[in-house]
């Protein structure tokens, strides 16, 4: 290692730290039975740090002292593991308790209307199950009817319920964002609708904490602004940037700021808290740098900062941000020359010690990389077009920092929403303003509640700013390509991206040449991986069963043509299988009616589709045979076949057992149109047959 990066590394120590335990975290994350890892890693660690300081000789152990650090890193490495496999564990400990309960909790979330029901956030206390009661923390997402009496709940009213839990649903088909373990990282196990007669308030019972009352303040806020005249809209826009609550927003509204790269403004996170915090810096700077002003500047910042995170509900990413520039502040504040890299290298670390699972939250990984862009990028770019003129370099200076932080975040972006805002940069230019305008409007709207003159002036300010939001939003969403979609991104390709990333950053910072060269050859692996991925999928046979609840669903795809049949409604093909261009790089997927109609599927050969072929539920994909077995293509065959997959769909159970006298599949397939009572007299019929069963075990996906 050079003397400049040692130098670097010497500056930033606990980025020694957070890195090997957060690539730990993420790989007991990903890797499924990981705690072979923890004994490996621990292990060779430990035994390495013995060997850096054993022996009597002291030139000697000066000489192991280069194991240390490498010790060190596979420790930390492997305690990151350990977390995160315990939380995963935690997390699974929940689900035992689906089933028939009782809940005792209380409201966390009043009920919000949704299309047909109302949803409501129940924090659990415990369950009755089977006789016994359990204490078990969590949340539970319960669905009642539209005329409930629970619509007039507000947070910590106790609540007893009677019903059926269910696991949050999650398909797992090619693509689907999983949304169980979206809301399992956010403490939400277990959903169930509730009828009236199944629950009651307990009455002279409130529960009362610190999450609780920021949530009534949060909720207060937004009913103050309801009062106001709001258009929906409007409300939505609002709610979102003074009170942190998106409960109003509709696609709609979220297409305009997504597809114009302003998405970010609409959750309250380090941007607004960054605001904040520098308003006030500038503020304090009038009065000097004394140190009694250093401390009264210390103390009233991080008083507003976490008072802000309270009134908006207390969410994680306002938090995170308030916990980072409380560490810049307490750092000025005992005249220690803080590191940026290490205080957000501290702030993680915390942050991932206490919940392990954050790692893999999009919010966690978009806010450090927004940031991280920001300080390795923004100045920079600044210098690059500095002029001198206050009012072109203020312009400037809002362009570089929404360039710096699309920089760092733009990879994982693309991964996550496979859009890229091309207009981003004007966009900003026009709303970051707008917002920090919004902040301090909603705050003197809030505080001013009982002086209406001042609250009304205000509110007025907030919708003519809300509406302006909306407008620049949207003709900027309708400029001639404004979005390039869809972007389609594998897990390698983002490493690959960063590693690009860094060795830029490096090389700009330290300006070694051997951070260029590191430049070249990632960019050349990646443009390898690049044309190696398009070879294969060029090449690749594919059959896939999707798992679309109460219907079937297949694909068989050869190269870049894929052919889907056994769908039943239009909303399961466009929901469920949206993705599947992206995730399987094909270019064309065609309905099976189209190319093999039933009245003369005899007639065409492989050849119409590349090597995929389709008669009357026989298939065959490359080396891939199959049928598909459903109420009306039940035939007998002349001779005997062996197959390798009969796929089974629809009620009629019984036509299995005569299928089965002609037809031996290597596995029997059961999709998701088969009834539960129908699994179990097929499973009666096969005896000992290979069965999948996609209710039970998710989508079946084979790939040759």
């Amino acid at each position: 290692m050079s003397s400049s990066s040692s130098h670097v590394l010497h500056g930033i120590p606990f980025v020694k730290i957070l890195f090997p335990f957060l690539l730990g975290d993420l790989a007991g994350l990903t890797i499924p039975h990981g705690i072979w890892m923890v004994f490996i890693a621990g292990f060779v660690g430990l035994a390495l740090l013995i060997f850096s300081f054993s022996g009597k000789d002291i030139i000697a152990r000066y000489s192991r002292g280069r194991y240390s650090g490498p010790a060190l890193f596979l420790l930390f490495f492997s305690v990151g593991i350990l977390a995160a496999l315990l939380a995963e564990n935690r997390i699974g400990r929940k689900t035992q308790f689906c089933g028939d309960v009782v809940l005792s909790g209380y409201i966390y979330q009043p009920a919000v209307e949704k299309k047909n029901s109302l949803a409501v956030l129940i924090l659990s206390d415990g369950f009755r199950k089977d006789t016994s009661w359990y204490k078990v923390r969590g949340r539970t997402l319960l669905y009642f009817h539209k005329d409930s009496k629970i619509a007039s709940g507000r947070p910590g009213d106790a609540v007893i319920i009677h019903t059926k839990l269910r696991q949050i649903p999650f398909s797992g088909n090619p693509g689907e964002f999983n949304y169980r373990r979206y809301q399992n990282d956010h403490g939400i196990y277990w959903e169930a609708f509730v009828n009236e007669e199944q629950w009651t308030f307990v009455s002279g019972i409130r529960r009362h904490s610190l999450l609780l009352a920021a949530k009534k303040i949060q909720l207060y806020l937004v009913d103050c602004l309801k009062k106001q005249g709001f258009t929906r809209e409007e409300l939505a826009v609002a709610s979102a940037l003074t009170a942190g609550d998106k409960e109003f927003l509709d696609p709609e509204t979220k297409s305009y700021f997504s597809d114009s790269g302003t998405m970010h403004i609409l959750a309250i996170s380090g941007l607004h808290v960054g605001i904040i915090y520098l308003v006030f810096l500038y503020f304090f700077s009038l009065f000097g740098q004394g140190k009694k002003i250093t401390i009264i500047r210390t103390v009233v910042i991080i008083f507003v900062l976490w008072g802000y995170a309270f009134i908006t509900g207390l969410s994680p990413s306002v938090m995170r941000a308030a916990l980072m520039f409380s560490f810049f502040l307490l750092g000025n504040a005992y005249q220690r020359k803080v590191n940026v890299y290490n205080i957000l290298a501290v702030s993680a670390f915390i942050l991932l010690v206490i919940q392990p699972v954050t790692s893999r939250n999009t919010g966690f990984q978009l806010s450090y990389l927004a940031v991280l862009g920001i300080v390795a990028f923004y100045k920079p770019l600044y210098r690059i077009a500095a002029s001198g003129w206050w009012l072109t370099d203020k312009m400037w200076s809002l362009i570089a920092v929404s360039l710096a932080a699309q920089i760092g975040t733009f990879p994982i972006t693309l991964f996550y929403f496979h859009k890229f805002p091309l207009y981003f940069p004007l966009a900003n230019l026009f709303v970051v303003p707008v917002v920090t305008l919004f902040i301090y409007t909603g705050l003197v709207f809030f505080i001013f509640q009982p002086l209406p003159v001042i609250s009304s002036l205000a509110a007025y300010v907030l919708k003519e700013l809300s509406a302006g939001l909306l407008d620049i939003t949207q003709k900027i969403q309708s400029l001639p390509g404004a979005v390039i979609q869809p972007v389609w991104l594998h897990r390698v390709d983002i490493v690959v991206l960063y590693l690009l990333i860094i060795t830029l950053v490096l090389f700009i910072k330290i300006k070694k040449p051997v951070y260029l060269i590191s430049f070249q050859i990632f960019l050349l692996t990646g443009i390898l991986m690049i044309g190696t991925r398009e070879t294969q999928t060029s090449e690749k046979k594919r059959f896939v069963v999707f798992n679309i609840p109460g219907s079937g669903g297949y694909l068989l795809s050869a190269g870049r043509i894929g052919v889907i049949g056994g769908i039943r409604n239009k909303k399961g093909k466009d929901y469920y299988l949206k993705n599947l261009p992206g995730v399987y790089g094909l270019k064309k997927i065609i309905p099976v009616s189209e190319i093999f109609p039933p009245e003369n599927q005899q007639q065409h050969s492989k050849q119409k589709t590349g090597s995929i072929y389709f008669n009357r539920g026989f298939f065959e994909v490359g080396n891939i045979t199959g049928y598909i077995l459903t109420d009306s293509t039940m035939q007998r065959f002349k001779k005997e076949l062996t197959l390798d997959y009969l796929v089974i769909s629809g009620r009629k159970w019984w036509l299995v057992e005569k299928q089965l006298t002609t037809l031996h599949p290597q596995m029997i397939i059961l999709d998701a149109s088969v009834p539960v009572y129908a699994v179990s007299k097929i499973r009666k019929i096969c005896g000992e047959k290979n069965i999948f069963t996609i209710r039970e075990q998710g989508p079946f996906i084979y790939e040759e």
